[in-house]
């Protein structure tokens, strides 16, 4: 009786062993098989996104359309995104939508974007499950997650900048063109707006909220919600800037106004006060009207960096 119990029991083993391999084995082709699956998306994903930029990199950077080192460039440039399929499928979605616009290649930085490669998502977590959440206090940018609907900061808390809509706020900026114009002060909370003009919208620094700008004539608070071509004057109007040699306060000219006279709007390299001072296409960085530096995220896209 003994003899048949120990061989019942070796059968018995051999069988469960036997079982253990064959759900061992079947766990891991469907492993295989899912990392296949991914890599070819990935692959497709990383074709047609190179495919569709590689014109822009033609037409305006005068690069070759077939490179052939495109693929690893936009891994290197943003590997959250690339990672992430979701973020794919949005990308592909939003660079299909906006493909058609004249400007595409011309402007395509200020374009809506948010999910599609970006270099600024390196500076933080490697994923969203390494990281820390919207709104969760932080004190680096490292340590906040990505994500694929704006730009992501520590400010404080973790914090996301988004594309705004009309209406939404808090806003921290305006974007007209290659200028940005920040209000001053930071916002609280894990999220924030920027108001791009191309969207017909400016940041009002008054309800820190993105509207239509306010024409001549109408009521406003801030000059800053008032359209380019007007300030907001002492009766809380939007009025047509003054030309060169009015006399004038701080923020009604349309250049600077220096010792209660208008100027002419600054050039490049010329002394300055405020974005409002500086030619059409300047800002006023560090007191001096600079031209910004122009396609930064399509250069990106394009050119491999050091």
């Amino acid at each position: 009786m003994k003899l048949r119990s120990l061989r019942g029991h070796a059968l018995l083993g051999l069988l469960v062993a036997a079982v253990v391999a064959a759900c061992t084995s079947e766990e891991e082709e469907k492993r295989e098989a899912a990392a296949r699956a991914e890599a070819e998306a990935k692959e497709a994903f990383l074709a047609d996104y190179c495919e569709i930029t590689s014109e822009c990199c033609n037409r305006v950077l005068s690069l070759p359309k077939d490179d052939p080192t495109c693929k690893q460039r936009v891994v290197r440039l943003d590997p959250s995104m690339v990672d992430d399929a979701q973020a794919r499928t949005d990308c592909l979605a939003q660079l299909r939508r906006v493909a058609a616009l004249t400007d595409f290649c011309t402007d395509f930085g200020n374009l809506d974007l948010s999910a599609c490669p970006d270099a600024r998502r390196k500076e933080l977590a490697a994923s969203a499950a390494s990281g820390k959440k919207l709104g969760d206090a932080c004190a680096a940018d490292v340590e906040c997650a990505p994500s694929f609907e704006g730009v992501v900061a520590c400010n404080g808390v973790c914090q996301v900048t988004k594309r705004g809509k009309d209406g939404d706020g808090p806003c921290v900026a305006t974007v007209d063109g290659d200028v940005e114009t920040r209000l001053e002060g930071d916002v609280s909370g894990g999220e924030a707006f920027v108001c791009f003009l191309r969207d017909e919208l400016v940041c009002d620094p008054a309800g820190k909220k993105c509207i239509k700008p306010v024409a001549i004539g109408g009521a406003c608070s801030d000059s800053g919600a008032c359209v380019r071509s007007a300030f907001c004057d002492g009766g809380e109007k939007c009025a047509t800037r003054k030309a060169s040699g009015s006399s004038c306060k701080e923020g009604e000219c349309q250049g600077d106004c220096v010792d209660g006279f208008c100027t002419a709007p600054a050039a490049e390299g010329a002394s300055c006060s405020s974005n409002a001072a500086c030619g059409e296409g300047l800002a006023c960085v560090s007191g001096k009207c600079t031209k910004p530096a122009a396609n930064v995220r399509l250069e990106a896209v394009c050119v491999e960096k050091g």
